[in-house]
């Protein structure tokens, strides 16, 4: 919701700044490396149409390909060759002609040192899997296809990185790539600790598991937002008790949504959840009773309760919104 907010705000002349910050998930360059990921895994035509228009690569793959419209080459591939049931890439890239060729070819070969190191912690992976012909000779083939597995990893992620930003200039304080900056340092976090990780768990954690761990760790960070004086500011619920703005607007004040609703979980129901001071769904209703009393005390409140989700499906109201007089039950559920 908070990336629809500050898009309608900025439709408007107006800022808005989210304190928690931006995640990582939603720095091209996070998405960027998901997509080269999912491409070397599955080559999916919808990873390569991410590749071709990420910024990082927009600049660089006309070079190597010797194409200017990257982008306008793979969209029309994709009009001619796959049918909307199948999105993969076909192995004769040759098929689109040889401006897609060239596309795919440019893509491969820079992705080319990640793919050798995935494979190598694939291969890493079945050595340890195939059956020992002796106890000794086994162990030293499971060592030798393990040598410096998150450290060839990391060093792959890093070199494809340096050669996307060759002709990039990166600046923390500029507006326009602080983003981009601040996404790049978490990555470098993220890959200090992804090379301590031991060969024999890497192995075990293969490829695809590799890669979620880099991408979840590093998406995991988040961006601080820059400081933007006369901004509204957008919290979430937990902060509205915080916030002293004279004026609120809450908005998805639907079941499951305000807060989100906790999975039940077989092993700890209600009672006992109690009994040990855990956190509980009559603890959580009295906080969430406490939040919307604070936040009725403002001169100015607006509570947004939506028909329908974004699936479609109708949207039944938080349940807290009730809690008042009958005569005010019936007046809250004619304005929904």
């Amino acid at each position: 919701l908070v990336p629809v907010l500050e898009q309608r705000f900025a439709e408007r002349g107006l800022a808005a700044r989210y304190g928690a910050g931006r995640p990582c998930t939603r720095s091209s360059p996070w998405q960027l490396t998901h997509a080269a990921l999912a491409w070397l895994e599955r080559r999916e035509f919808a990873a390569l149409a991410e590749i071709v228009r990420a910024p990082a690569a927009a600049a660089l793959l006309p070079r190597r390909a010797g194409i200017a419209a990257a982008a306008t080459v793979a969209d029309a591939f994709a009009g001619r060759h796959l049918p909307w049931q199948l999105q993969r890439v076909p192995p004769a890239a040759a098929d689109g002609g040889p401006a897609f060729a060239r596309l795919v070819g440019a893509v491969d070969r820079g992705l080319d040192p990640l793919a050798v190191a995935l494979a190598a912690i694939d291969a890493a992976a079945r050595a340890n899997a195939r059956p020992a012909r002796g106890r000794k000779g086994a162990a030293r083939a499971a060592a030798d296809a393990a040598a410096g597995l998150a450290g060839a990893l990391v060093a792959a992620v890093r070199g494809v990185w340096g050669d996307l930003l060759e002709a990039h200039s990166i600046d923390l304080d500029d507006p326009a790539t602080r983003v981009q900056a601040r996404s790049l340092s978490a990555l470098g976090e993220a890959l200090s600790e992804l090379e301590t990780v031991p060969d024999r768990l890497a192995a075990a954690a293969g490829a695809g598991g590799m890669a979620r761990l880099l991408l979840d760790a590093w998406g995991g960070d988040t961006i601080p937002p820059p400081a933007a004086p006369g901004a509204i500011p957008l919290v979430g619920w937990l902060e509205v008790a915080l916030d002293d703005a004279p004026a609120l607007v809450l908005t998805g004040c639907v079941e499951g949504r305000l807060p989100r609703g906790g999975a039940r979980d077989p092993l700890l129901p209600e009672p006992l959840r109690q009994a040990r001071g855990l956190d509980n769904a009559t603890r959580t209703a009295a906080r969430d009773a406490w939040m919307m009393a604070v936040a009725a005390c403002r001169a100015e409140l607006l509570v947004v309760v939506p028909r329908r989700l974004a699936d479609g499906s109708p949207a039944v109201p938080r349940r807290l919104l009730f809690r008042r007089p009958p005569d005010g039950v019936v007046a809250a559920a004619r304005q929904h």
